[in-house]
Protein backbone atom coordinates (compact mmCIF):
# COMPACT_ATOMS: atom_id res chain seq x y z
CA UNK A 1 0.00 0.00 0.00
CA UNK A 2 2.81 2.61 0.99
CA UNK A 3 4.62 1.89 -2.23
CA UNK A 4 1.39 2.41 -4.25
CA UNK A 5 0.61 5.36 -2.21
CA UNK A 6 4.78 6.70 -2.92
CA UNK A 7 3.93 5.87 -7.22
CA UNK A 8 0.67 7.37 -7.13
CA UNK A 9 0.32 10.20 -9.95
CA UNK A 10 -3.51 11.35 -10.53
CA UNK A 11 -2.76 14.86 -12.73
CA UNK A 12 -2.79 12.47 -16.41
CA UNK A 13 -4.80 13.78 -19.19
CA UNK A 14 -7.92 11.66 -17.45
CA UNK A 15 -7.78 14.60 -14.38
CA UNK A 16 -7.58 17.40 -16.81
CA UNK A 17 -10.54 15.81 -19.19
CA UNK A 18 -12.90 15.20 -15.83
CA UNK A 19 -12.17 18.99 -14.35
CA UNK A 20 -12.88 20.56 -18.42
CA UNK A 21 -15.60 18.27 -18.82
CA UNK A 22 -17.48 18.59 -14.84
CA UNK A 23 -16.90 22.67 -15.68
CA UNK A 24 -18.19 22.76 -18.74
CA UNK A 25 -21.31 20.63 -17.95
CA UNK A 26 -22.20 22.91 -15.53
CA UNK A 27 -21.33 26.06 -17.71
CA UNK A 28 -23.58 24.83 -20.43
CA UNK A 29 -26.71 24.46 -18.24
CA UNK A 30 -25.86 28.31 -16.65
CA UNK A 31 -25.55 29.70 -19.93
CA UNK A 32 -28.61 27.95 -21.81
CA UNK A 33 -30.59 27.53 -19.29
CA UNK A 34 -33.52 30.38 -17.89
CA UNK A 35 -34.18 30.56 -14.26
CA UNK A 36 -37.53 29.33 -14.72
CA UNK A 37 -35.53 26.17 -16.45
CA UNK A 38 -33.38 25.83 -13.62
CA UNK A 39 -35.28 26.79 -10.45
CA UNK A 40 -38.82 25.74 -11.65
CA UNK A 41 -41.64 26.96 -8.61
CA UNK A 42 -42.83 23.96 -6.82
CA UNK A 43 -45.34 23.75 -3.98
CA UNK A 44 -42.33 22.82 -1.41
CA UNK A 45 -40.47 26.11 -2.94
CA UNK A 46 -42.79 28.73 -4.77
CA UNK A 47 -39.81 31.12 -5.48
CA UNK A 48 -38.06 27.86 -7.36
CA UNK A 49 -35.08 28.15 -5.45
CA UNK A 50 -34.48 25.62 -2.54
CA UNK A 51 -33.22 27.31 0.05
CA UNK A 52 -34.17 25.00 3.35
CA UNK A 53 -31.69 23.11 5.33
CA UNK A 54 -28.23 22.38 4.19
CA UNK A 55 -29.50 23.87 0.90
CA UNK A 56 -29.38 27.21 1.93
CA UNK A 57 -25.82 27.18 2.39
CA UNK A 58 -25.64 27.21 -1.47
CA UNK A 59 -25.04 30.43 -3.09
CA UNK A 60 -28.48 31.23 -4.53
CA UNK A 61 -29.44 31.40 -1.08
CA UNK A 62 -26.73 33.24 0.30
CA UNK A 63 -28.40 37.46 -0.31
CA UNK A 64 -32.28 35.97 -0.31
CA UNK A 65 -33.22 33.40 -3.04
CA UNK A 66 -34.68 36.25 -5.17
CA UNK A 67 -32.31 38.75 -4.85
CA UNK A 68 -29.41 36.41 -5.73
CA UNK A 69 -30.57 34.95 -9.27
CA UNK A 70 -28.80 36.83 -11.61
CA UNK A 71 -25.50 37.40 -9.02
CA UNK A 72 -24.83 34.15 -8.10
CA UNK A 73 -25.18 33.17 -12.16
CA UNK A 74 -22.30 35.51 -12.66
CA UNK A 75 -20.30 34.41 -10.00
CA UNK A 76 -20.57 30.98 -10.68
CA UNK A 77 -19.93 31.90 -14.92
CA UNK A 78 -17.02 33.65 -13.46
CA UNK A 79 -15.36 30.51 -11.47
CA UNK A 80 -16.20 27.89 -14.41
CA UNK A 81 -14.69 29.60 -17.05
CA UNK A 82 -10.91 29.45 -15.59
CA UNK A 83 -11.84 26.02 -14.03
CA UNK A 84 -13.08 24.61 -17.53
CA UNK A 85 -9.70 26.26 -19.26
CA UNK A 86 -7.69 24.25 -16.62
CA UNK A 87 -6.06 27.41 -15.00
CA UNK A 88 -4.39 27.24 -11.41
CA UNK A 89 -6.38 24.16 -9.97
CA UNK A 90 -5.01 24.97 -6.62
CA UNK A 91 -6.94 28.24 -6.43
CA UNK A 92 -9.57 27.27 -8.37
CA UNK A 93 -10.38 23.40 -6.75
CA UNK A 94 -12.49 24.32 -4.00
CA UNK A 95 -14.65 27.45 -6.05
CA UNK A 96 -15.26 25.13 -8.68
CA UNK A 97 -16.48 22.56 -5.90
CA UNK A 98 -18.73 25.18 -3.79
CA UNK A 99 -20.22 26.49 -7.11
CA UNK A 100 -20.96 22.98 -8.94
CA UNK A 101 -22.31 21.83 -4.74
CA UNK A 102 -24.39 25.49 -5.09
CA UNK A 103 -26.11 24.37 -8.22
CA UNK A 104 -26.98 20.55 -7.21
CA UNK A 105 -28.34 22.35 -3.95
CA UNK A 106 -30.49 25.25 -5.05
CA UNK A 107 -31.99 23.64 -8.00
CA UNK A 108 -35.84 21.83 -6.71
CA UNK A 109 -35.24 18.84 -9.31
CA UNK A 110 -31.47 18.56 -9.99
CA UNK A 111 -30.57 15.67 -12.51
CA UNK A 112 -28.14 12.55 -11.47
CA UNK A 113 -25.16 14.19 -13.28
CA UNK A 114 -25.80 17.79 -11.14
CA UNK A 115 -25.32 15.08 -7.99
CA UNK A 116 -22.08 12.79 -9.77
CA UNK A 117 -20.45 16.51 -10.49
CA UNK A 118 -20.64 17.72 -6.92
CA UNK A 119 -19.35 14.40 -5.32
CA UNK A 120 -16.42 14.45 -8.13
CA UNK A 121 -15.40 18.21 -7.51
CA UNK A 122 -15.05 17.57 -4.08
CA UNK A 123 -13.26 14.69 -4.27
CA UNK A 124 -10.69 16.37 -6.43
CA UNK A 125 -10.26 19.11 -3.80
CA UNK A 126 -6.80 17.10 -2.78
CA UNK A 127 -5.59 16.46 -6.16
CA UNK A 128 -6.36 20.31 -7.09
CA UNK A 129 -4.68 21.70 -3.81
CA UNK A 130 -1.61 19.75 -4.44
CA UNK A 131 -1.53 20.90 -7.99
CA UNK A 132 1.06 23.95 -8.69
CA UNK A 133 0.77 24.28 -12.27
CA UNK A 134 -0.33 26.50 -13.68
CA UNK A 135 -2.26 24.69 -16.42
CA UNK A 136 -3.92 21.60 -15.60
CA UNK A 137 -3.07 20.35 -19.26
CA UNK A 138 1.08 21.11 -18.35
CA UNK A 139 3.15 18.30 -18.15
CA UNK A 140 3.36 17.01 -14.80
CA UNK A 141 7.07 17.78 -13.56
CA UNK A 142 7.27 16.81 -10.01
CA UNK A 143 5.22 14.58 -8.27
CA UNK A 144 2.68 16.17 -6.13
CA UNK A 145 3.64 16.25 -1.79
CA UNK A 146 3.26 13.50 0.29
CA UNK A 147 0.12 14.32 2.17
CA UNK A 148 -1.53 15.43 -1.23
CA UNK A 149 -0.40 12.51 -2.52
CA UNK A 150 -1.64 10.43 0.12
CA UNK A 151 -4.91 12.25 0.35
CA UNK A 152 -5.64 12.31 -3.43
CA UNK A 153 -4.83 8.22 -3.30
CA UNK A 154 -7.63 7.89 -0.59
CA UNK A 155 -10.25 10.21 -2.81
CA UNK A 156 -9.97 8.69 -5.34
CA UNK A 157 -10.44 5.41 -4.34
CA UNK A 158 -13.78 7.13 -2.73
CA UNK A 159 -14.42 8.15 -6.03
CA UNK A 160 -13.96 4.32 -7.01
CA UNK A 161 -16.52 3.15 -4.42
CA UNK A 162 -19.23 6.09 -5.58
CA UNK A 163 -18.79 5.00 -8.92
CA UNK A 164 -19.27 0.86 -7.92
CA UNK A 165 -22.15 2.53 -6.11
CA UNK A 166 -23.91 4.21 -9.31
CA UNK A 167 -23.71 1.58 -10.83
CA UNK A 168 -24.01 -1.49 -9.07
CA UNK A 169 -27.58 0.58 -7.70
CA UNK A 170 -28.57 0.80 -11.36
CA UNK A 171 -27.69 -2.61 -12.45
CA UNK A 172 -28.75 -4.50 -9.27
CA UNK A 173 -32.53 -2.66 -10.01
CA UNK A 174 -32.93 -3.52 -13.61
CA UNK A 175 -31.99 -7.12 -12.58
CA UNK A 176 -34.90 -7.10 -9.96
CA UNK A 177 -37.25 -5.34 -12.54
CA UNK A 178 -38.96 -8.42 -14.15
CA UNK A 179 -39.80 -6.11 -17.43
CA UNK A 180 -36.02 -5.87 -18.17
CA UNK A 181 -35.18 -9.57 -17.16
CA UNK A 182 -37.83 -10.53 -19.58
CA UNK A 183 -37.05 -8.10 -22.45
CA UNK A 184 -40.63 -6.23 -22.04
CA UNK A 185 -39.15 -3.30 -21.03
CA UNK A 186 -37.73 -2.71 -24.82
CA UNK A 187 -41.62 -2.30 -25.78
CA UNK A 188 -42.29 -0.07 -23.68
CA UNK A 189 -39.07 2.29 -24.37
CA UNK A 190 -40.18 2.18 -27.77
CA UNK A 191 -43.80 3.52 -27.57
CA UNK A 192 -43.01 5.75 -24.56
CA UNK A 193 -43.47 8.87 -26.27
CA UNK A 194 -41.68 11.23 -23.36
CA UNK A 195 -39.08 9.35 -22.16
CA UNK A 196 -39.14 6.44 -24.89
CA UNK A 197 -36.70 5.85 -28.15
CA UNK A 198 -36.71 9.13 -30.54
CA UNK A 199 -38.77 8.65 -33.51
CA UNK A 200 -36.24 7.33 -35.95
CA UNK A 201 -34.90 4.80 -33.50
CA UNK A 202 -38.49 2.98 -33.07
CA UNK A 203 -38.55 0.89 -35.95
CA UNK A 204 -35.02 -0.97 -34.69
CA UNK A 205 -36.28 -1.10 -30.86
CA UNK A 206 -39.59 -2.51 -31.99
CA UNK A 207 -37.90 -5.22 -34.04
CA UNK A 208 -35.61 -6.18 -31.04
CA UNK A 209 -38.74 -5.90 -28.55
CA UNK A 210 -40.65 -8.66 -30.95
CA UNK A 211 -38.24 -10.82 -31.14
CA UNK A 212 -37.60 -12.17 -27.57
CA UNK A 213 -33.90 -13.34 -27.22
CA UNK A 214 -32.91 -10.12 -29.18
CA UNK A 215 -34.94 -8.47 -26.58
CA UNK A 216 -33.47 -10.53 -23.80
CA UNK A 217 -29.99 -9.99 -25.17
CA UNK A 218 -30.09 -6.64 -25.25
CA UNK A 219 -32.27 -5.93 -21.73
CA UNK A 220 -29.45 -8.06 -20.07
CA UNK A 221 -26.22 -6.70 -21.83
CA UNK A 222 -26.61 -3.17 -20.58
CA UNK A 223 -27.62 -5.06 -17.14
CA UNK A 224 -24.18 -6.87 -17.45
CA UNK A 225 -22.28 -3.38 -18.48
CA UNK A 226 -23.34 -2.11 -15.40
CA UNK A 227 -22.47 -5.06 -12.73
CA UNK A 228 -19.38 -4.71 -14.90
CA UNK A 229 -18.62 -1.05 -14.61
CA UNK A 230 -19.11 -1.73 -10.88
CA UNK A 231 -16.68 -4.41 -10.14
CA UNK A 232 -14.14 -3.98 -13.00
CA UNK A 233 -13.21 -0.43 -12.20
CA UNK A 234 -11.19 -1.77 -8.87
CA UNK A 235 -9.62 -4.38 -11.08
CA UNK A 236 -6.15 -4.49 -12.48
CA UNK A 237 -5.11 -1.85 -14.67
CA UNK A 238 -6.07 -4.35 -18.01
CA UNK A 239 -9.66 -4.33 -16.05
CA UNK A 240 -9.89 -0.94 -15.66
CA UNK A 241 -9.19 -0.11 -19.16
CA UNK A 242 -11.82 -2.50 -20.49
CA UNK A 243 -14.94 -0.64 -18.31
CA UNK A 244 -13.79 2.11 -19.39
CA UNK A 245 -14.51 0.97 -23.07
CA UNK A 246 -17.82 -0.53 -22.04
CA UNK A 247 -18.54 2.45 -19.85
CA UNK A 248 -18.18 4.87 -23.07
CA UNK A 249 -20.54 2.34 -25.44
CA UNK A 250 -22.83 2.43 -22.57
CA UNK A 251 -23.35 6.21 -22.51
CA UNK A 252 -22.73 7.24 -26.07
CA UNK A 253 -25.86 4.63 -26.57
CA UNK A 254 -28.06 6.58 -24.15
CA UNK A 255 -27.22 9.99 -25.55
CA UNK A 256 -28.25 8.28 -28.90
CA UNK A 257 -31.19 7.18 -27.43
CA UNK A 258 -32.54 8.75 -25.25
CA UNK A 259 -30.11 12.19 -24.89
CA UNK A 260 -29.30 13.27 -21.73
CA UNK A 261 -25.42 14.77 -23.62
CA UNK A 262 -24.58 16.34 -20.45
CA UNK A 263 -24.97 13.55 -17.96
CA UNK A 264 -23.27 10.92 -20.38
CA UNK A 265 -20.08 13.04 -20.79
CA UNK A 266 -20.23 13.70 -16.85
CA UNK A 267 -20.30 10.11 -16.26
CA UNK A 268 -17.80 9.58 -18.89
CA UNK A 269 -15.40 11.68 -17.48
CA UNK A 270 -15.97 10.12 -14.14
CA UNK A 271 -15.58 6.63 -15.52
CA UNK A 272 -11.94 7.82 -17.00
CA UNK A 273 -10.58 9.09 -14.20
CA UNK A 274 -11.62 6.42 -11.44
CA UNK A 275 -10.12 3.85 -14.31
CA UNK A 276 -7.04 5.91 -15.51
CA UNK A 277 -5.89 7.89 -12.44
CA UNK A 278 -2.44 6.94 -10.90
CA UNK A 279 -0.68 5.69 -14.12
CA UNK A 280 1.88 7.29 -14.59
CA UNK A 281 3.21 9.80 -17.24
CA UNK A 282 6.82 10.07 -18.54
CA UNK A 283 7.18 13.32 -17.06
CA UNK A 284 5.68 12.21 -13.80
CA UNK A 285 7.76 9.08 -13.55
CA UNK A 286 10.84 11.14 -14.21
CA UNK A 287 10.08 13.45 -11.54
CA UNK A 288 9.45 11.38 -9.38
CA UNK A 289 12.64 9.00 -9.93
CA UNK A 290 14.65 12.18 -9.70
CA UNK A 291 13.10 12.78 -6.14
CA UNK A 292 13.86 9.41 -4.83
CA UNK A 293 17.51 10.00 -5.87
CA UNK A 294 17.36 13.12 -3.63
CA UNK A 295 17.92 15.87 -6.68
CA UNK A 296 15.66 18.83 -6.15
CA UNK A 297 12.51 19.14 -8.99
CA UNK A 298 11.56 22.44 -9.73
CA UNK A 299 8.50 22.66 -12.08
CA UNK A 300 8.80 25.78 -14.23
CA UNK A 301 4.68 25.86 -14.00
CA UNK A 302 4.95 26.22 -10.32
CA UNK A 303 6.71 29.85 -10.58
Amino acid sequence: MTARIAGFEPRGRAYALLRTTLAAQALIVLVLDPDGRLFPATAANPGGVRCDGVHGAALWCLGGPSASLLPARLVTIVVLLPAMLGWRPRLVGIPHWYVTFSLAMAMPVPVGGDYVAQIATMLLIPVCLGDRRRWHWSPVRAPLAPGWRGAAYAATLVLRLQVTIIYATAGLAKAADGRWRDGSVLAMLSTDPRYGLPGWLRPAGLFLAGHAPLAIGAAWAVIGAEVLLAVAVHGTAGWRRAAFVVGVVLHAGIVVAFGLPTFGAVMIAVLGYACYAGRRTEGAGSGTARCAQGAPVIDAQER
